[in-house]
């Protein structure tokens, strides 16, 4: 063994954040700051058994898992590695990501002290790279990116990543968990197993973020667990903002790695159709952001008078509502929208007029009705008649589903019950 084949060795082993920094992930802690990204790499690149790792977000968990990927596309190029997260669009970024990291002086570096070649990508795709260091005479991609949801016939790898396959649509369906739930387990059906006498191959290694107490997670292995404590990540500024505009549930969620119990919420799991023709022709309304920690929400309602059924759509965005104008109007012409409505309480009727002078047909109203009491009143009471089209924004379901009396943010549900008011009057104006 050369003097610089142990030292490069010794490098990747103890120290791979040196290794991952060098790939230009300069966020990632230094050891002598903090030992955990260090350790992190070490897990995932040297994992013996399944594992979980899960972290608050913005931690840097995801750029761990690409960092690790190319490190052992160097080190170990005889294994096949597949990647999954929750659609095939997601993967995009995390496949360009290694492929940064083995385009990189330092991998260049490592690959020549390792094995005395330059490093070379033979293949390479939005889904798939090979390196020259890649031997296997079977046709398969040395990494393979896909949804999780894809097709896996015919596939096999010798090591499995999934990181984030559980997101916010899990928390707002139930059928969302159970089909990702179904998806992870099909994930062993395609991991070969571990050669006899072989390391760090044949197992299944998942990063990621709780989002609700009967999600995918309970299917892995028992996690490691790193809050915001723990990490001191992201800045306290963007912790304290991330407080005032995510639900209690939410925060404690994906920042503390927590569930708050469901006792008591008033909302229970909301009913999807995918049938969007039921809510075309209907009514919209928008609760507007105007600054400050407000979300502009969005709702589209239309109501089956034969089976006192609502079909609705809805969204929210975290901007003023200036700023959301253009999808604004692209909704209202996509869903064909009768009539939009908007509370002049706080902007005397400018956005009516704004969104008016765009051709849209809106109607400005006074909103005189406590919050609470018409969320209770009108949102609560039909809230098990309303089907969701399963294109819904997942936050703007959350927000219904996490609400609480006096507790933000509150913009979703206020939205849908003002909507709901709207229409329902609308219906009763009609009966003769």
């Amino acid at each position: 063994m050369t003097e610089l084949y142990g030292k490069t060795l010794d490098l990747i082993v103890n120290h791979p954040v040196e290794i991952a920094r060098g790939f230009g992930w300069k966020k990632l802690y230094r050891e002598e700051e903090s030992p955990m990204h260090n350790d992190w790499l070490k897990m995932l690149i040297f994992p013996e058994k399944d594992l979980l790792l899960m972290a608050n977000r913005e931690s840097y968990k995801t750029t761990c898992v690409i960092s690790a990927i190319a490190i052992r596309m160097i080190l170990m190029p005889q294994y096949t590695i597949a990647f999954f997260r929750k659609t095939d669009d997601d993967i995009k970024e995390v496949i360009n990501g290694v492929r940064k990291c083995l385009g990189s002086e330092m991998a260049m570096g490592i690959c020549h002290n390792l094995w005395g070649v330059e490093l070379e990508l033979t293949q390479e795709s939005t889904i798939q790279i090979t390196t020259n260091l890649f031997k296997q005479a079977r046709g398969s991609a040395q990494l393979t990116g896909m949804g999780i949801g894809g097709s896996l016939v015919g596939k096999h790898f010798d090591i499995i990543y999934t990181d984030d396959i559980v997101t916010n649509k899990d928390r707002a369906s139930r059928a969302e968990r159970e089909a990702t739930k179904k998806a992870y387990g099909e994930l062993g059906n395609v991991l070969n197993d571990k050669p006899v006498g072989a390391k760090y191959c044949g197992v299944l290694v998942s990063t990621g973020t709780p989002w609700h107490k009967n999600d995918a997670h309970t299917k892995m292995p028992e996690p490691l667990k790193y809050n915001i404590d723990v990490t001191g990540l992201p800045s306290r500024e963007k912790i304290e903002r991330q407080k005032r505009i995510l639900s209690k549930s939410e925060f404690t969620a994906n920042y503390y790695l927590e569930h708050v119990s469901d006792e008591g919420k008033v909302f229970t799991d909301p009913k999807f159709t995918k049938d969007k023709s039921r809510v075309m022709y209907g009514s919209m309304q928008i609760d507007c952001a105007f600054g400050g920690d407000n979300y502009t929400a969005l709702t589209i309602m239309n109501k089956e008078d034969a089976t006192e059924t609502y079909y609705a759509f809805g969204i929210v965005w975290d901007r003023h509502v200036k700023e959301c104008y253009g999808d604004i109007l692209k909704l209202y012409k996509e869903f064909k929208v009768d009539m939009c409505y908007i509370e002049d309480n706080a902007d005397k009727g400018y956005v009516e007029q704004e969104l008016d002078s765009m051709g849209m047909y809106c109607k400005g109203y006074h909103e005189n009705q406590n919050k609470h009491v018409k969320i209770q009143t009108h949102l609560y009471s039909l809230w098990q008649d309303i089907y969701w089209l399963d294109t819904t924004d997942p936050d703007y379901l959350i927000q219904i589903m996490d609400y609480e009396q006096d507790a933000e943010p509150d913009d979703a549900p206020d939205s849908c019950a003002s909507l709901l008011r709207e229409v329902s009057n609308m219906s009763e104006a009609f009966i003769i």
